[in-house]
């Protein structure tokens, strides 16, 4: 039995890669949930107060308003890199809560589930991972 080698294009004593896959991470996850909530301050707080309504009388507004405001904080955390692992986690939260409200609440999201099953994944990717330590101000794991 032969093995063949294969030569990495990228090999490994050109660390860039490393550096700034966590950041990319960071940033992408960053965009999606403030893409969420300016979707939720502008095209979708009327539609989405209108499907919580019946929950909150008379706060449905403020409380769309209130939770852009949380997935604003979130983001600038994750985008920062700061306290970047428990950010991720609550952004873990927030997905699989898109993803299983969906129904029940219709304008809570406006991509498809396979979006927020990326960004939930990636999420997780930042959690057991951390923030990568590069443009960042968490500690590197």
């Amino acid at each position: 039995m032969t093995s063949h080698i294969v030569l990495s294009v990228f090999p490994h004593t050109i660390p860039v890669g490393e550096v700034f896959i966590a950041l990319i991470v960071r940033l992408v996850v960053g965009y999606g949930i403030l893409s969420l909530a300016y979707y939720h301050i502008t095209r979708g707080k009327k539609n989405f107060a209108h499907d919580l309504q019946k929950y909150v009388r008379g706060y449905a507004s403020g409380v769309v308003i209130l939770g852009a405001a949380i997935e604003i904080a979130i983001a600038t955390l994750l985008i920062i890199g700061l306290y970047t692992q428990i950010a991720a986690l609550l952004s873990m939260i927030l997905f699989i809560k898109i993803l299983f409200l969906t129904k029940q609440f219709p304008h809570m999201g406006f991509e498809s589930r396979r979006y927020y099953w990326v960004l939930l994944i990636l999420s997780a990717a930042l959690v057991l991972t951390g923030s990568g330590g590069y443009f960042s101000f968490d500690y590197p794991l």
